[in-house]
């Protein structure tokens, strides 16, 4: 697919890119995306209407896959180009935890070339510099409470923290998330919010505050 250029603001092409669609072939919806600098890394997952589209499948069947959005603006216009996994994209922003949520990817070079370029970027005791940051994180806090979790071994935050620092926001509504996006080119407070599996807390609150000073790890509790 080539580039398609007709939009006049970055973040309404994006919130495009991300809203579910459908038509008589299937129905699409982003269950997980990142921006990386111009770079949309989505999962996206497709229920198939007809038999037959992909793999042989059934109708009703999910396929679900890695695609890259990559963005532009020339002439005024944004626009974007889609390079889905299977064609191998020249480009090694993705977050890793996409690998492991999308049963369907059938590129295992590219997989491979991901995850070494991944080790490659990261000194092993920083988070800063071990996670493909689409963010600076600035100084990295976590509130008593956190940090209680985190000492009695019922949470690790790492995982949490890569995946705010790379742009997905967890279990955000959509209008939540669109203000992220909007922050992204604004410079303004960045939040995420993620289920955790502990009884009674379960949820874990990422806040990067506007000028990239801290990056504040917390309970809703301690809002």
């Amino acid at each position: 697919m080539g580039w398609l250029f007709s939009y006049r603001n970055r973040m309404d092409l994006i919130q495009k890119l991300l809203a579910p669609d459908r038509n008589y072939i299937r129905n699409r919806k982003v269950l997980q995306h990142a921006l990386v600098g111009n770079e949309l890394w989505m999962v996206v997952r497709l229920k198939l209407k007809i038999a037959g589209v992909v793999n042989d499948n059934a109708v009703g069947d999910d396929y679900t896959f890695i695609v890259c959005e990559l963005l532009a603006c020339a002439d005024g216009l944004w626009g974007h180009k889609s390079i889905p996994e299977e064609m191998g994209p020249f480009y090694y922003g993705c977050p890793l935890h996409f690998l492991d949520i999308t049963p369907d990817g059938n590129n295992p070079e590219w997989r491979a070339k991901l995850r070494e370029i991944h080790r490659q970027r990261a000194p092993a005791h920083s988070v800063q510099e071990r996670d493909a940051a689409l963010i600076p994180t600035g100084k990295v806090v976590m509130t008593r409470a956190v940090y209680e979790l985190v000492r009695r071994g019922l949470v690790n935050p790492y995982p949490y923290l890569q995946r705010h620092l790379a742009g997905d926001w967890g279990d955000l509504c959509d209008e939540d998330k669109a203000v992220n996006l909007l922050a992204l080119d604004e410079h303004g407070q960045l939040f995420s919010s993620y289920v955790i599996p502990v009884e009674g807390s379960p949820k874990l609150w990422v806040i990067t505050e506007g000028d990239r000073s801290v990056t504040t790890l917390l309970l809703p509790s301690d809002y």
